[in-house]
């Protein structure tokens, strides 16, 4: 295998792992540990992360992913917008639980997620060959954060829930 294509599959693997930890990827895993314990988590995460990789098996080439395209466009964009629309309310309700007592609250309930779509879409300009290397400095972080907090919840963690 070639070390670039390599490092590249690596990178959009990172993409992919990193677009998908967000409101439903990450947020809803964190309540079903809580309620379920780790049962709750692996109902949710095994699935996901099978159906993530077949995707890679499914579409393996470009001409899969130009005919599901063709096929499915309005129903992609249609799933896009609502994707948008969910995490701009999560990113809301998200905002109101860390200003709640904030003497500007309703102003940091709106700025806050103003701002991340803005980020966003000033990111969606940026040309495709950025995304891996962009993906893995975030994962990178991720990781640091990770590490930084430690895992003394996560062992906390019971197998059954209440």
């Amino acid at each position: 295998m070639n070390l670039r294509a390599g490092s590249v599959s690596v990178g959009w693997g990172l993409f992919c792992a990193c677009s998908w930890t967000w409101c439903i990827g990450m947020f809803m895993p964190i309540i079903l540990l809580r309620d379920f314990g780790w049962p709750g988590f692996l109902v949710f995460a095994v699935p996901n992360v099978l159906g993530c990789a077949a995707f890679g098996y499914v579409l393996r080439d470009a001409g899969r992913r130009t005919e599901l395209i063709r096929r499915h466009e309005r129903a992609a964009v249609l799933f896009s917008a609502t994707t948008i629309a969910y995490h701009v309310f999560f990113m809301t309700f998200l905002a109101t639980m860390i200003a709640r007592d904030a003497p500007q609250a309703t102003l940091i309930a709106v700025a806050l997620p103003a701002g991340i779509y803005l980020a966003g879409y000033a990111c969606s300009w940026m040309p495709q060959r950025a995304w891996p290397a962009a993906a893995a400095l975030l994962y990178a972080g991720s990781i640091a954060v990770f590490t930084g907090v430690g895992t003394a919840t996560l062992s906390a963690t019971p197998w059954s829930g209440p």
